[in-house]
């Protein structure tokens, strides 16, 4: 939490990872039953790849839709020191929160499993670091 000029107080809503500017009134003090919940949710990078550029591409998030949309694709997450910490209800700094959780999707509507993180790389639209 940090208080701002503008009489607003900037707090950062660890579930969907990003800060927002509230006023007193809106301010409540968090129930201590919740104090020991790990975070719910978590920010997550795409199978350990970088775009070719600085960003993506429209192109290469237009692929990226449509390897996935309107489909099932399963989620193999690598575990980091953050998860471990929460799990064991340590308590984490933000900045150890913030770091992105290693995620692989994986399409197993064909014939073959396909790794999207991979199609990406071999569609030319990423690289690994």
């Amino acid at each position: 939490m940090q208080r701002l000029s503008q009489g607003g107080i900037q707090v950062f809503y660890p579930d969907h990872g990003r800060f927002d500017l509230v006023f007193p009134p809106q301010l409540f003090q968090l129930p201590t039953q919740f104090y020991a919940m790990p975070f719910l949710a978590h920010r997550m990078e795409l199978g350990a790849i970088t775009p070719i550029s600085n960003k993506w591409s429209e192109a290469s998030k237009f692929y990226f839709m449509s390897r996935v949309m309107n489909k099932v694709t399963y989620a193999y997450i690598v575990p980091n020191n953050t998860e471990q910490d929460a799990q064991k209800k340590v308590k984490a700094d933000l900045s150890s929160f913030m770091k992105p959780l290693e995620v692989h999707l994986i399409d197993t509507s064909g014939e073959e499993d396909e790794v999207i993180g991979e199609l990406l790389c071999l569609q030319g639209y990423a690289r690994r670091p």
